[in-house]
């Protein structure tokens, strides 16, 4: 299992918020928009057979000491994953797209890449598919990134106080996409802080 783990700590709390929301929640909401269906059908069916590029880099506009900026270059990340994934669990379908890493669409031409890829990031962060939490010292939140898109709000670096958290990112499963096509790994291995053999 794959989940996302934060513990936040007092100074944290001014900030206040983490914004999440379930893709799965997301494309079954698709559904029930009658006067759009052929059009989102069309859509849907051609995104379930695309595989996009994701590259693992530090959060723009974030500052990473020197130590992870270094693994980083050292050890690029790239993977094709598809960008819908199949819960292993469920058998439910999720829009696996994540704005910090998706970097392009494999097999399209750049600029249908680009398009695609703004509707799909403007579409799993529509306030109907999100939650907002409120942090409170002490606060933990759990939540299955198989079929979570999660973001930081925009506001959480306009407090005088830094925002600290704990994350803790579970190894998982190999996303599977409705074709039955699973991920495949184009470079590189991932960063693990620790291991269980």
């Amino acid at each position: 299992m794959c989940l996302f783990v934060a513990l936040v700590n007092q100074q944290s709390v001014v900030s206040g918020f983490y914004a999440f929301g379930t893709e799965i929640e997301i494309l079954t909401a698709q559904e029930n928009f009658n006067h759009r269906r052929t059009f989102e059908l069309a859509l849907r069916a051609f995104v379930d057979t695309l595989q996009g590029e994701h590259k693992f880099t530090p959060p723009e506009g974030n500052k990473a000491k020197q130590e992870f900026v270094s693994k980083v270059a050292a050890t690029p990340l790239v993977s094709h994953h598809p960008l819908v994934r199949v819960h292993p669990e469920t058998g439910e379908k999720a829009l696996y797209v994540s704005p910090s890493f998706l970097k392009n669409i494999v097999g399209l031409h750049p600029r249908e890449s680009e398009q695609l890829l703004a509707l799909l990031f403007e579409h799993v962060v529509r306030p109907e598919y999100t939650v907002r939490f409120k942090w409170e010292e002490g606060s933990l939140a759990f939540w299955d990134n198989r079929s979570t898109a999660h973001l930081a709000p925009v506001d959480i670096y306009d407090t005088e106080f830094e925002r600290q958290l704990y994350r803790i990112t579970l190894v998982g499963d190999v996303p599977v996409g409705p074709d039955g096509k699973p991920s495949v790994s184009i470079e590189g291995e991932p960063v693990v802080a620790h291991s269980v053999e």
